[in-house]
């Protein structure tokens, strides 16, 4: 007789949902579901364009200095998971855990437009939780982001994780060793791809060690709630329009004339990829 029990729900390594017969992802935190399946990254590994953060907590050896190694994780974990869970509610992944902190990608194995976003939402978040933890603990955060080698079958990670390399990684360390407690430090690159609804104050170039240039170093103060990602892509400019001068006149006049109190409908109409928001914001 064939086997009439439904399938069993996969259950996550990590956080220990149990999700959907079939998915490949946690629906809770991203994490594959199934370790041994790769197709999410090329066999010999992939390049991709990630943001990297570095996250710990501030004078945890003089926290635990004195006490027991059980009254040392009891102080240490509960912060430690709050990290996890910011990095998580913003669909990065935990790269590394370490007794005091995290290492943690945005932006991988699945690509994610808006990463440096979304690490920067998860700093904040952190910083917030430490600091209304029973413990009142404070962490220093370091968010790069570039080009980083993901592999997908070398190295020692935990689960789900992919071993990553590259000097984005070295450049959010620095960063992270260079923040005072309580607050993230950026590089450039995250500045720019966070786009204006995330807040940063400049404290100019700084050497780092490692790195022969000086670098441009933020520091992140908040972030705003975009109206939506479009209005975002405008203040950020978009590209020009190119080879429309006709219409985008005859939409000049009917604008014109509506503003002298005329009344006009337009309705633009046009194969996929020729009509997008860039025409309309134009």
């Amino acid at each position: 007789m064939p086997n009439t029990q439904p399938p069993e729900p996969y259950s996550c390594p990590r956080c220990s949902k149990s999700n959907r017969v079939g998915a490949r992802f946690c629906d809770a935190c991203g994490t594959p579901l199934h370790p041994q399946d790769t197709s999410v990254l090329d066999q010999e590994g992939e390049l991709k364009y990630v943001s990297v953060m570095f996250a710990d907590i501030v004078n945890s050896t003089d926290l635990i200095a004195s006490r027991s190694p059980d009254d040392a994780e009891a102080i240490l974990n509960p912060t430690v998971r709050l990290m996890l869970s910011a990095v998580q509610a913003f669909g990065g992944i935990v790269n590394q855990l370490r007794g005091d902190g995290v290492l943690a990608l945005f932006g991988a194995p699945q690509s994610q437009e808006d990463h440096a976003l979304r690490a920067c939402c998860a700093a904040m978040r952190m910083h917030e939780a430490a600091s209304l933890s029973e413990h009142r603990t404070s962490l220093r955060v370091g968010i790069a982001s570039g080009l980083t080698f993901l592999s997908a079958t070398t190295g020692v990670s935990i689960a789900g994780a992919y071993p990553a390399s590259g000097a984005t990684l070295h450049l959010a360390s620095r960063l992270q060793a260079m923040a005072k407690p309580g607050t993230t430090l950026c590089d450039s690159s995250t500045r720019a791809a966070a786009g204006p609804s995330v807040e940063f104050i400049s404290l100019g170039q700084k050497t780092l060690r490692g790195f022969s240039n000086q670098q441009d170093v933020f520091v992140l103060t908040g972030v705003r709630h975009s109206a939506s990602r479009f209005s975002e892509a405008v203040s950020r400019g978009l590209s020009p329009l190119v080879g429309r001068d006709s219409e985008l006149d005859e939409l000049g006049k009917i604008a014109e004339s509506v503003r002298t109190g005329s009344a006009a409908a337009v309705s633009i109409v046009g194969d996929a990829g020729v009509v997008n928001p860039a025409s309309l914001g134009s």
